[in-house]
């Protein structure tokens, strides 16, 4: 609870970058088949220490790092309700927002009836339990059997005087719910357990559906946890094919917004070296929208996970002055994909127009974001800076970079440091 209690208090401060998200409106349909067929899978990778396999199918999913506590936020995964993803040392929770970014509901009998919907008779049991309720049914006058389909029947039960419908499902409820009420009789909490099968086999995942009041006037935080030591889960030696959309390169649309006009590049001040990168950040927003994702929400998360970029000022020596750009500036987090590091020479900084500062800010991050090397081929990281540059040869050569990096689908790896910290925590050290 208190792991859950520390993400709430968190998130909450990153809910002004969400509050600028489209409105979609509120779906009666809350959690659906995808959400635990997810669930499952993160669970299983997890369950399995494998943290490559964990952070390959979160990045495959579009989920992104928001802190160093490893909580995960999905950018734009389902269309009603996201999840984020908490790891705490040998478990797992999926803790549920709304498309707007809040986690608050006013409707958690509606979300528990709409998760109940779900569940029935797992894939492994339902032919036997169909078969054996069907040729029976002639036999016994006690029940009729009324419809039937593929993946559902219908029985009406004499002594009840009802009928009741079987689904197939992979989602199977274990108990009731388990209700905690406060002093004044409202309820506190209550959660359910559940089991989700893997497909038509007998592998399955324990669940525990939590929905909680923290005292907010009627409104409640609703998570699925998992354990990690799950037992029943068998080991697997790689990723399942794993296929990731970034192994298909990109065709970039035809965009071409002048950084120096959105970007106000030829007003920033020298003294703003973080005004600089930003303009790259921007740049790539909205010159290669598809590269990044939708919206700017996605730019900010894909930076703070990634990027975490230091610039400042400091003479640059003359013996680490191992190419001309570093006159200027120089990358220092090369091949760290936990490190983005620009040194800036204020001596020779101050010399310069902004359309040069660019240039050269454009290829020292290029070295530290995408690991570009000077052999790639593209104007921008030609180890020699042209002796002229005016905002046509700078446009020319940023359009070129935008191409190369949709050709080869370049993208930031995961910062090394987080990998480190996520199999600490699925381990349980």
């Amino acid at each position: 609870m208190e792991a859950r209690l520390n993400t709430v208090r968190f998130l909450y401060i990153l809910l002004f970058l969400f509050c600028i998200k489209n409105s979609f409106g509120q779906s009666p349909e809350y959690l659906g088949e995808d959400h635990f067929k997810f669930i499952g899978e993160v669970v299983k990778y997890a369950s399995d220490t494998n943290t490559d396999c964990v952070l390959k199918y979160l990045d495959h999913k579009d989920y992104v790092s928001v802190d160093d506590g490893l909580e995960f936020y999905p950018l734009n995964i389902f269309e009603n309700v996201n999840l984020i993803v908490q790891f705490v040392p040998k478990e797992v929770q999926f803790i549920l927002v709304t498309k707007e970014g809040s986690m608050t509901w006013n409707t958690p009998n509606e979300i528990y009836t709409e998760i109940i919907a779900l569940t029935g008779i797992p894939p492994a049991k339902y032919t036997e339990v169909k078969d054996k309720m069907i040729s029976q049914d002639d036999e016994d006058d006690r029940y009729q059997v009324l419809e039937q389909g593929e993946d559902y029947f219908e029985v009406y039960f004499e002594s009840l005087g009802e009928s009741r419908r079987y689904q197939l499902s992979n989602l199977l409820k274990r108990t009731n719910p388990e209700v905690e009420y406060n002093d004044d009789g409202s309820i506190k909490s209550w959660s359910v357990y559940l089991q989700y099968y893997f497909g038509e086999t007998i592998e399955l995942i324990l669940l525990k559906l939590n929905i909680w009041d923290p005292g907010s006037d009627g409104e409640y935080y609703i998570d699925i946890s998992a354990s990690l030591d799950q037992p029943s889960l068998k080991s697997s030696t790689n990723c399942g094919g794993i296929s990731s959309d970034s192994t298909i390169a990109k065709e970039r649309p035809i965009l071409n917004r002048n950084p120096f006009d959105f970007a106000n590049g030829y007003n920033i001040n020298a003294d703003d070296l973080q005004g600089y990168i930003d303009v790259f950040y921007l740049d790539l927003f909205y010159n290669a929208p598809g590269y990044y994702g939708e919206d700017f929400i996605d730019v900010a998360f894909k930076a703070m996970q990634s990027h975490k970029s230091k610039i400042y000022f400091e003479k640059i020596p003359a013996d680490q002055r191992i190419e001309a750009s570093n006159v200027l500036a120089i990358a220092l987090g090369m091949f760290d994909d936990c490190k983005v590091e620009i040194q800036v020479n204020p001596e020779e900084w101050y010399k310069e127009d902004n359309v040069r500062r660019l240039w050269i800010i454009y290829h020292e991050l290029c070295h530290d974001v995408f690991n570009l090397e000077h052999d790639c081929g593209i104007a921008l990281m030609n180890p020699t800076i042209p002796v002229y540059i005016d905002e046509t040869m700078f446009l020319d050569a940023r359009d070129e970079l935008i191409d190369y990096i949709y050709t080869n689908d370049l993208f930031p790896k995961s910062c090394s440091e987080e990998f480190q910290a996520l199999d600490k925590l699925l381990k349980g050290q």
